[in-house]
């Protein structure tokens, strides 16, 4: 799967969104805030996030054949435990019913920390 151009793009998508991430952080441990970099670490995300979602269902959904076929990561019965996992089923779950939600719960927390970092500020703190 490593040699899948997917992969490249799922790993560019994510490492750009650190890529911003933490030179904000460092500006922020030395309580130093460049405007420019604040509006970058709550705006770049935006287009990202959905990208990183797509690749990574596109990611699981074209490993499931390999999956299905090596019974890798599946615990069948009879076993020790007498319970089974099948990995193909669980990414087939994940895919349906948890990758939408999850990345709506991760986008509406960054709007709101967006909405607070970058919206209008009240006359209190203007007056700082």
């Amino acid at each position: 799967m490593h040699d899948k151009t997917i992969v490249f793009y799922l790993f560019l998508v994510w490492s750009s969104i650190e890529v911003v991430r933490y030179p904000y952080y460092i500006l922020r441990i030395f309580d130093f805030e460049f405007n420019f970099v604040t509006w970058l670490r709550y705006s770049f995300w935006i287009p990202l996030i959905p990208s990183g979602f797509l690749c990574e269902g596109i990611v699981l959904f074209l490993n499931l054949p390999y999956c299905e076929e090596t019974k890798r990561l599946s615990y069948h019965l009879p076993n020790i435990l007498n319970c089974s996992f099948d990995m193909p089923t669980f990414i087939r779950i994940y895919l349906l019913f948890f990758c939408i939600p999850l990345m709506f719960t991760i986008m509406s927390h960054m709007y709101r920390q967006r909405v607070r970092a970058l919206g209008p500020k009240s006359q209190k703190q203007k007056s700082e």
